[in-house]
Formats: C-alpha cells, sequence, structure tokens
C-alpha cells in the first residue's frame, strides 16, 4: 500500500516520518479532531499489567491485560491464500489453546518479523532467493535474493531487502502475514527488526532513494496494518533503535522498548509518552552473562530513581533472559533489578 510520500534522507535510514506527515490518515470529510481510530491506540498506563512469552516454556496462566507473543506460536493453524490457487499450510502453534483465555482477559498483541524474516517462518519460502542456509555475513547475499544477513546472534532470522524494487517480490506476502493476524484475532502487531543498522545487513543503501525506500515500507506498513484495523506497535530491539523513536512515534501506536534502563537512554524513548502512546520497557533481570563483546558485565547496574530515571511512566517488565522472552537475548549486559 502506498499512501504516503518520500520524506527525504534520513539518518542511518531508520526514520519513518517528517514533521508533522506521521499523523493517521483522516477520511475525506471528517475533521481531524473527530477522527476516532478503529483500531487499539493504548496510553501509557491503559495497559501495565501485561506480559511477553516469546520462548518455550510457555506460561500464560495469569490473567493479564496485554499478552505479546509470537504470530505462529499463536495461530491455530490452517492456510494463508496468496490467491491464484498458492496457499501456506500454517501448523497450529504451541499457545495455541491459549488463544482464547488472552483474548477473553484483554488484548494479544502478535509479534511479526516485519523487517526481517525467518528461515523457519511457514512462508519463509514464499520470499526470493530462500534456502535452508542462504549466505551470510561477509558473503554478499545471492543474485536476486532478498534474503540477507542474520541478526546478530540468530542466525535464522535474517533481514529483507526493503529498497523498492526488492519489496515488489516479497511485500504482498508480508501483508498476507497481516491479514493472518487479523484472522486469528490479534489485535496489535508488534513490528520487529524494523530498528536495523544500515550498513550490517546485507544490502547495500547507496542513493537517496534506497533511503527513502526504507522509510517508505515502514509508513506504508502502519497503513495496511491500520486499513485492518490492527494496532501497529514499533519494537526497539537494540539501544541505537531507541534514538530513532521521534521518528517512529509519529506514525506508530504504541512501542516496545528493550534495554533503555541498562544504557542510559530512556529519554531517547520519550517522544511515545509525549505523543500520548504506550511505552512497554523491557530490562533484563540480573543473570550473570556478557555483553555482545563477550567481555564480563559486573553485576549491580543500578538506576537511581528506579525504572522512572527518565522521568518516563513506562510500563515496565523484567525478564530473565531466556524464560519466555526473546531468541535475541544473547547480546546483553547483566544487571541488577529496577528498584
Amino acid at each position: 500500500m502506498r499512501s504516503l510520500h518520500a520524506c527525504g534522507l534520513v539518518s542511518l535510514a531508520l526514520a519513518v516520518g517528517c514533521g508533522d506527515d506521521g499523523e493517521p490518515l483522516v477520511p475525506d470529510g471528517i475533521p481531524s479532531d473527530a477522527f476516532e481510530p478503529t483500531y487499539w491506540t493504548p496510553a501509557p498506563g491503559e495497559a501495565a499489567n501485561w506480559d511477553i512469552q516469546l520462548v518455550a516454556p510457555f506460561d500464560t496462566s495469569a490473567a493479564r491485560q496485554m499478552y505479546l507473543v509470537d504470530l505462529w506460536a499463536i495461530t491455530p493453524g490452517g492456510t494463508i491464500d496468496y490467491g491464484n490457487g498458492e496457499t501456506v499450510t500454517v501448523p497450529a502453534g504451541a499457545l495455541t489453546a491459549s488463544l482464547s483465555d488472552i483474548k477473553a482477559g484483554g488484548i494479544l498483541v502478535c509479534q511479526v518479523t516485519v523487517g526481517a524474516i525467518r528461515l523457519t517462518d511457514p512462508d519463509a519460502m514464499r520470499y526470493p532467493g530462500f534456502e535452508a542456509t542462504p549466505p551470510d555475513r561477509p558473503t554478499d547475499p545471492a543474485a536476486n535474493s532478498v534474503i540477507g544477513w542474520s541478526v546478530i546472534g540468530d542466525a535464522n532470522t535474517r533481514f529483507l531487502d526493503i529498497r523498492e524494487a526488492a519489496r515488489t517480490g516479497w511485500e504482498a506476502t508480508m501483508y498476507k502475514r497481516f491479514q493472518h493476524a487479523k484472522d486469528i484475532g490479534c489485535d496489535a502487531v508488534d513490528a520487529i527488526w524494523i530498528d536495523r543498522n544500515t550498513g550490517d545487513y546485507g544490502f547495500p543503501l547507496e542513493t537517496i532513494g534506497d533511503q527513502n525506500d526504507i522509510s517508505l515500507y515502514y509508513r506504508d506498513v502502519v497503513a495496511d496494518l491500520h486499513a485492518k484495523e490492527i494496532s501497529a506497535g514499533y519494537h526497539s530491539s537494540t539501544p541505537i533503535g531507541n534514538l530513532f523513536s521521534d521518528q517512529f512515534s509519529a506514525t506508530y501506536d504504541f512501542a516496545v522498548v528493550e534495554r533503555c534502563a541498562e544504557f542510559d537512554v530512556c529519554g531517547e524513548v520519550m517522544p511515545f509518552e509525549q505523543a500520548g502512546k504506550a511505552t512497554f520497557g523491557l530490562d533484563f533481570l540480573d543473570d550473570g552473562t556478557t555483553d555482545r563483546d563477550g567481555d564480563t558485565v559486573s553485576d549491580g547496574i543500578s538506576f537511581s530513581g528506579g525504572c522512572l530515571k527518565a522521568g518516563l511512566q513506562m510500563d515496565w517488565l523484567h525478564k530473565d533472559a531466556d524464560a519466555a522472552f526473546r531468541p535475541s537475548s544473547t547480546y546483553r549486559m547483566s544487571k541488577a533489578e529496577c528498584d
């Protein structure tokens, strides 16, 4: 879906909004101040009792206002129809039995790898260049492949080539994921791996047009989700991603932010709160592990003032890094739990 215009070269090609262009699209003839979105637009504190369950062993027994789970883990199975007789079979996920309980208790947020795919995703073979073990850094991706290098610490998750010419071969498949999310009852999509570093995913970004393509794609993602009446969430999984919250906050409805307290950059994600949008913060419990460079890190990183150090009224959650949290937990620094 293309509904917004390019807004120029952006730093690291991570920006998705320029100026005031990021407000929700308003139907003709309806005053902007009277527009009521048909999708979930959570305010800070609206879903403070929430949990994230991404890695087994899963536990969704507690009643929560919101659960964040993986799309493929919560799907009850079935097929995705691409037209012309093309379908993909989607097996039932490990959390299928929890779907009705989660929906009865609150909001279901489904995480979708929007800037990447996992090679084990049910629809992975529909992305040009798919193979079981595609080239990884420093080897260039195969010719005409849209499957790039892996995210750090997870060779199964591969960045996508999101330049406009490349997107023609896979964008419709991604939007079918969104429709599948809608069909199974997801209220929102947590869009992960969109806080990418432009120099480290296998595809060059050499022109202003290349940079604009990234901005347009992430805005088009929001437009497509909103058209399907699904809330759009920005997931910042790296400290770098936090720096671009001011850009993403213009279009996305809420944020899921990892490790901002650990790196003392919570002030960078303030724009979501300032826009009246919920910010769901994730930090790791102290577990004695190492950072991404392999150096042992002393336990007990402290935050004077606790988790509200930056004055951010974040809906905070602490998880053990490998307890139903995220597969990218291999790079992290150990820390003491916030006050």
